[in-house]
């Protein structure tokens, strides 16, 4: 499955550790855990691709230092 944000959910941090259940199970709900997910519900875009604002700060450190630092367990 592929997140909002690009990445595949068996990636990232949130839905590794079972906080996430992917962005189709959370899209439903009032407040989304994921930053980024909150971000593409409140711009109304299924994508971050398909943001007027992409690539935006948001989206790099949510997919990238974040990412890394919890692969390396920093």
């Amino acid at each position: 499955m592929i997140g909002i944000c690009g990445i595949a959910c068996d990636e990232c941090p949130l839905h590794i550790s079972g906080k996430c259940k992917g962005c189709e199970g959370v899209l439903g709900v009032s407040e989304p855990i994921c930053s980024i997910v909150k971000c593409a519900k409140g711009k109304n875009v299924v994508s971050c691709a398909k943001c007027g604002e992409f690539v935006c700060p948001l989206l790099v450190k949510g997919t990238s230092y974040d990412m890394l630092k919890s692969k390396m367990g920093a």
